[in-house]
C-alpha cells in the first residue's frame, strides 16, 4: 500500500476523507507524516497524545476510570453470600471426595483430581480439578 499524498510505501494510517463523527466511512491510506500534516499534529508520540486527550476529556467533565471503582458501594452482603455459597459447595465436594476415597482408597491430591475429572465433576468455576483446587476444598 502506498501513501495517497506522497506515494511512499510503508506503514499506513487510514484517514477518513469525511470524519466518522459526521457519518463518513471512506478512507484513504496516508503515511504517518502526511496524516500528521492533515491533522496538524505528530503521530509519533502516542504517550503525549494520550495525556492531552485525557486532559481534554477531564476538562469536558468526563469521569475517567472504572465507574464501579468511583462509587462507594457496600459489598458486605455480596461478599458474605459468595463465601456462604463457596462453603456449601466445599461441604458437598468433601462428601463426594470421601465417597471416592471409600471406593478407591486413599488418594493423593493429584489422584483425587484425576478421579473427580474422570467422574465428570468440575470446580465451582466449571473448570477441571487440579491438585491445588482439591487441597483448597479439603482445608
Amino acid at each position: 500500500m502506498v501513501c495517497f499524498d506522497c506515494g511512499n510505501a510503508g506503514d499506513m494510517h487510514q484517514h477518513h476523507v469525511i470524519p466518522k463523527s459526521v457519518g463518513g466511512n471512506e478512507t484513504i491510506p496516508l503515511c504517518m507524516e502526511c496524516h500528521g500534516k492533515v491533522h496538524e499534529r505528530s503521530f509519533t508520540n502516542h504517550r503525549e497524545l494520550t495525556i492531552k486527550g485525557l486532559a481534554a476529556a477531564k476538562a469536558r467533565g468526563v469521569k475517567l476510570g472504572n465507574v464501579s471503582n468511583l462509587t462507594n458501594r457496600d459489598t458486605t452482603k455480596a461478599t458474605a453470600a459468595k463465601r456462604d455459597k463457596s462453603m456449601a459447595n466445599n461441604v458437598k465436594m468433601q462428601v463426594i471426595m470421601a465417597d471416592i476415597e471409600a471406593e478407591h482408597g486413599s488418594q493423593s491430591l493429584r489422584g483425587m483430581a484425576a478421579l473427580l475429572n474422570n467422574a465428570g465433576y468440575t470446580t465451582s468455576q466449571g473448570k477441571y480439578w487440579q491438585a491445588t483446587s482439591v487441597r483448597r476444598v479439603l482445608l
